[in-house]
């Protein structure tokens, strides 16, 4: 393994993968925030690259921008359980196009890492980019853009997984420059595209436009539709990739993210989406979240939440989701135009529709003026139950960060805009909602030198209430933690130790064996075979992917049931998780630990049953003679459960405590005093 030598915070030297106890302190939310610009990244810096082992890697590329900010398809799911993924493909040639792997499920892995692009075309006639993919009734479909041909280049072959890919182009003489950034979605042969025109890289001039085929991309009968349903401000303030389209049969959602800052014609952080219900054929206008943030006045702008990703989902009852992940941001009068104050409030929203608007006001966000300086002092969205948060991996109920502040400026990569959590993609089926998306981790950071940065990851969190609560405590899954691609040695991490409501330690120290960036995550836009499908992007150090670097594109095939079990973050610094087995863990019949504090106890005593299911349970207390004492029954649920248990009748001596459900039973020794 390539070893770095890291220097921590204060100066202090540490061990290539070693972070010393370090105590904690709660983030200061009343702090202000850090100005900033507002406008995407353009000069990424320099990192290790990717060095491809295992089998989680399904292809490698140069090309620095593959997934941006955006929430298009590059993963397809198909109901019968296939799978395939594609990404920007660019070798140490220069070549450019689609990259795409296919997941045989008869030998349950990826075919080996593809060294050429789908696109069949002759060197110097175009470098296809940016693409999609998705599953029609048979076969399968790809599109990507082609500047050289001022085209969208589409791909498809007949057979799932099978046969030559074939090649047509959609143009328009309307639209000389061509169509770029495309997304897709399918309804069986069905396939609706939106793309932008007028694209300039820094500029928002980028209108979307609408496409269908309903012979799986074979013809189109509608072309370059204008969608005149949208408002016009916000078509004007779109920015490349920040839209979604899905589609449920004839239900069909194009999500969009106003993100004016560079031409400053209208607003930032809009959402809404037009939604049609005739395949295509009809649209209608639905706000979702009145944001309304001016980065051109001179006048105070107030502090709101502010969007900088987005994502859709239809569910089997034709609710829409949406999810969005941004922070908040305000203006002091007087700021420079495109300027504004970033804060330490962010994270990712959840929104349905069948709740109203959003606005500002619903995010309850409080401030002070300090010097005529906007003083943010309180957020009161953070304690909503649909919030999504920095996820904790140390176990402290709560995340926590070096020093005094959070360092925005180590948050680093294409498009990110310095957000902590980002990226959301949603599947909403079965009554349940899977949100998946990207954050730092809180703990282990990294220094190099003068440049330090946080770790990112992917995370997976569900709603088994349709969107209504997300448990983000006890049910997310630490997705990109694995002994391959990010492992730390928790030997001699013991958790925790709470020493005042304003600040935590943590007891021992973490070793990372495995170090590296996991970030830009998507997933498939429905589950395949019950299985969930997700992508990411690997590098070796945290910071912006680097054009001319190597780094690797990673997989996931997740059984939807094992969402939030699957690499839980209540579990992982336990040790619970075998890494050397794809995630592998003890698991008795849906119990996966059993522990009773405090032992020796007196009058009472709480057992601590952690499960992946919800089931009846008897507890039962015995003696050393094997006679039963005590007996309870009740219900066990997902996750941490605590049962109380009254010993007070009990005689000083040794008990066994038993939790039996109808296939599982675990067995604890308690000592009574």
């Amino acid at each position: 393994m390539l070893m770095l030598l890291f220097v921590a915070l204060f100066g202090q030297a540490l061990h290539p993968a070693q972070f010393s106890s370090a105590k904690r302190y709660n983030a200061p939310l009343q702090m202000a925030g850090k100005e900033t610009q507002m406008i995407p990244a353009q000069h990424p810096s320099t990192h290790v690259p990717h060095a491809k082992s295992g089998w989680w890697s399904v292809g490698e590329t140069y090309w620095n921008a593959i997934t941006n900010g955006s929430a298009r398809n590059t993963a397809g799911a198909h109901a019968s359980g296939d799978m395939a993924n594609v990404w920007t493909f660019l070798n140490d040639q220069g070549v450019r196009g689609t990259g795409y792997n296919w997941f045989d499920q008869a030998s349950n892995s990826w075919g080996p890492n593809p060294s050429e692009r789908i696109e069949k075309l002759e060197p110097g006639t175009g470098n296809p980019g940016y693409p999609c993919h998705a599953f029609t009734k048979n076969g399968e479909i790809a599109v990507a853009h082609v500047a050289a041909k001022a085209c969208l280049m589409i791909s498809t072959r007949e057979k799932r997984g099978e046969g030559e890919w074939t090649q047509t182009e959609i143009t328009d003489p309307t639209y000389p420059s061509g169509f770029f950034w495309p997304t897709m979605s399918t309804s069986g042969d069905t396939v609706h595209i939106v793309a932008v025109y007028d694209c300039t890289y820094g500029s928002n001039l980028n209108n979307p436009v609408y496409f269908r085929s309903t012979d799986g991309g074979k013809t189109w009968d509608i072309k370059a539709y204008t969608l005149p349903e949208m408002p016009q401000d916000e078509k004007d303030a779109m920015f490349a990739d920040q839209y979604t389209i899905v589609s449920r049969g004839n239900h069909v959602v194009f999500a969009w993210l106003q993100m004016d800052n560079s031409n400053y014609v209208g607003k930032s952080g809009n959402i809404g989406y037009i939604e049609s219900l005739d395949g295509g054929n009809t649209w209608t206008y639905k706000p979702v979240y009145d944001c309304n943030f001016d980065f051109a006045t001179a006048e105070l702008v107030p502090p709101a939440f502010l969007p900088r990703s987005v994502a859709a989902a239809i569910d089997d009852n034709d609710v829409v989701h949406i999810a969005f992940g941004g922070s908040v941001w305000s203006r002091d009068a007087g700021t420079q135009v495109g300027w504004g104050t970033q804060y330490l409030y962010y994270g990712i929203m959840y929104w349905k529709s069948t709740q109203n608007t959003l606005t500002q006001k619903d995010f309850g966000i409080e401030y002070t003026m300090v010097d005529s300086h906007i003083q943010v002092t309180a957020a009161g969205y953070e304690s909503f139950p649909n919030f999504i948060n920095i996820p904790d991996v140390l176990g402290f109920q709560q995340f926590y960060f070096w020093g005094d502040y959070f360092p925005f400026d180590l948050i680093v990569g294409y498009n990110t805009s310095n957000e902590a959590v980002i990226y959301p993609h949603m599947v909403a089926e079965g009554g349940k909602v899977y949100l998946l998306y990207g954050s730092i981790v809180e703990d282990p950071m990294i220094y190099s030198g003068e440049t330090p940065a946080f770790y990112r990851g992917v995370f997976l969190t569900v709603s088994d209430d349709n969107g209504d609560s997300f448990d983000q405590t006890n049910r997310t899954s630490w997705i990109s933690y694995n002994r391959n691609y990010f492992f730390c040695d928790w030997s001699n991490y013991k958790g925790p130790v709470v020493e005042n409501q304003d600040s935590v330690a943590y007891d021992g120290e973490i070793l990372i064996e495995i170090p590296s960036d996991n970030t830009f995550s998507t997933m498939a836009l429905n589950s395949g075979g019950g299985n969930l499908l997700i992508q990411w992007a690997n590098t070796y150090y945290p910071g912006e992917l680097q054009a001319g670097e190597m780094y690797g594109i990673m997989s996931l095939v997740l059984d939807k049931d094992m969402a939030g079990v699957y690499n839980n973050t209540r579990e992982v610094w336990k040790g619970l998780w075998d890494n050397y087995n794809f995630g592998v863990k003890d698991v008795k019949g849906g119990i996966q630990d059993m522990r009773i504090f405090p032992n020796p106890a007196q009058n009472v005593a709480t057992v601590l049953v952690n499960s992946i299911c919800s089931k009846p349970y008897t507890l039962t207390v015995t003696n050393i003679m094997g006679q039963s004492v005590y007996t309870q029954n009740g219900n066990i649920g997902y996750g941490e459960n605590r049962i109380s248990l009254n010993i007070n009748n009990l005689t000083p001596g040794i008990y066994l405590v038993n939790i039996k459900t109808d296939n599982a039973t675990r067995t604890q020794k308690l000592i009574v005093k």
